[in-house]
This record gives C-alpha cells, structure tokens and sequence, in this order.
C-alpha cells in the first residue's frame, strides 16, 4: 500500500462500464478454472508503466492460467480461517492492527481488544448472498482511548498464513466506496521477507473517486511505476481489478482488459500473499475531517489468484 504521495508515471486511460458481475455473461458469477487472457507483447515493458490500448492487443498473444486460489465468500457469515485479519508484526499489537503511524484507522474484528484485556465486539465484516462487506465506520468515542485515539475502525484481510505464490495472476471482483480520506486497496508483499517489493493491484483514494492507481514498487519511498485509470461507476458496479505477474513483466487489468505494462523489479521473485484493506487517512489520501463519511463500505465478490501453465 502506497506510503506517500508520488507522480504519475502514465496518463489516464477511461475504462467503459461494465454490468454487475452477477448479471454479466463476460464476467462470470463464479471465477473460471481456467482463464485466457489476451496480453500485449512483452518487450515493450519497461521501468515505467506505460498504458495499454486496444493497438497493443493486435499480436493476438493469450496467456493461459489455472485456478490457485479462490474465496467467493459463499460459505458461513465471516471470512474464513484461511485468513488474518491484521498485519503479521508480533512485536506490537498496535502495529499489528494499524498501517502507518500517520493512517487513522485501526483494523479490528469482534475479538479485538486494543489496548484493553476484553474483546470490545467491533465486527467490521458481514458475508450476504455470496457478498463480502468490509464496513470502516467512526471509533465509538467510549472506546477510542483503549484504541490508540484513532477516529476510525476497519477491516482488513491477509492470506499470509495460508496462501502465497510466485508469479500468476491476482484478481478482485469489488465495489468500492469513495470520500475524503477513504483509501480501498488489494496488494501483495512478499511472505519471507520485508516490503519492498510491492505490488499493488490496485488502490481508490477517496479524494479521486474516478481513479484506480496500480503500482509496482522496488523501493519506498520513490522507486515505483504507477499507472492511473478512470473507472466511472467504481463505487456503483462491481468491476474486476487484476495483476498478472511474470519473472519479466507485470501486467494490469480492469475487467480483463490490459491497461498498463512495466518490467518486473528483479528482486520480486519471491511469493507473496494477499491483503485487502478499507483504509482511512493517511498522507496519500489526506486527513480525516468533516467531510470524511461516518461510514463506508467495500463489497468484495470474489478473490482469486492463477498460477500460469507452463
């Protein structure tokens, strides 16, 4: 998850809207085994991202991918067990469940404590119809003391513990919210050993409710390649957000349509695992104030991730 604010390295490229997942023949309700993907030709990465049209797909290259990973969030009223719901830093509770000192959210699920001994029942997560609700709402003033005095709670979700991989293709169905200091994100990092690299497949900052940033970061604050493309209805359809990573070249995609291209860091060979995040605040999106909504909401489909066949 980008820690600052950075210059765009690619312009703004519109992406059409699409139907909701549910009711899209392109876009089926349950994610393929088997996914083909048309990609353009790989030589022209490079260290920046450079965006991706329609021209760039006449070489009729695909790649094929087969099903890794997938939580189409169906089953029971609550993420799973193959996921955590903090930062793996067991060091300190605080870090474990906040991102940043200068992020002003706390990550919580009904058993969180904060600084306190008891659970204080703060459940940020609600499964409906097949539907995952990640809920960021304000910190009950009763209880911002025993947690860190930050004006937010929220969820997050980390597949560390259960699910990481080295290269393949990394997908979201969601619908995310939008406002003053809102900041949705799905990323991945490295699980043996420290960040950067980074991967992010794709961040809203609530300030720029039309634009999705995916990046690839090889050092913080300043090594990175961003491209930046405006999604319409981002917060009113759900839209498909995809990263497809190679030893050479990573590729991203808004409903399986290429839209920037740059060269893999050399040092991101490694697996990495999945988070996904309903930030608030931050020096990126800007502070929480008055018009920062007492509540928001990312509903996230499914989650899914392809190993590429050999």
């Amino acid at each position: 998850m980008i820690k600052s604010i950075f210059l765009l390295t690619a312009t703004a490229l519109a992406i059409s809207a699409i139907a909701p997942i549910r009711s899209s023949a392109a876009n089926p309700a349950t994610p393929l085994a088997t996914l083909t993907l048309a990609i353009p030709d790989e030589t022209s990465a490079t260290d920046k991202c450079r965006p991706l049209g329609t021209d760039d797909l006449k070489s009729n290259a695909t790649v094929v991918l087969d099903r890794s990973f997938l939580d189409h969030f169906d089953v029971g009223a609550r993420p799973d067990s193959r996921w955590m719901r903090s930062y793996f830093r067991p060091h300190s509770v605080e870090a474990a469940h906040t991102h940043s000192a200068d992020e002003q959210v706390v990550y919580v699920d009904e058993e969180f404590s904060g600084a306190g001994r008891s659970p204080l029942g703060l459940n940020p997560f609600a499964v409906t119809d097949g539907v995952l609700t990640i809920r960021a709402f304000r910190t009950p003033a009763e209880l911002k003391q025993v947690l860190y005095s930050r004006p937010y709670v929220s969820g997050m979700l980390t597949s560390k513990n259960f699910f990481a991989q080295t290269y393949g293709y990394f997908e979201i169905a969601a619908k995310l919210p939008v406002g003053s200091a809102v900041w949705p994100a799905f990323w991945l990092v490295p699980r043996d050993k420290p960040s950067p690299p980074e991967l992010d497949v794709f961040e809203v900052v609530g300030k720029e409710p039309q634009n999705v940033y995916q990046t690839t970061h090889w050092a913080y604050p300043n090594g990175h390649a961003s491209c930046r493309n405006a999604v319409a209805d981002l917060s009113s359809r759900f839209h498909l957000y995809g990263a497809l990573w190679t030893s050479k070249y990573i590729i991203y995609l808004i409903d399986r349509k290429p839209v920037g291209i740059t060269i893999t860091p050399p040092h991101m060979n490694d697996p990495m695992y999945i988070i996904v995040n309903l930030g608030v605040g931050g020096a990126w999106p800007g502070p929480v104030d008055a018009a920062t909504p007492a509540q928001s909401e990312m509903q996230i489909e499914w989650i899914s991730a392809y190993v590429i066949r050999r």
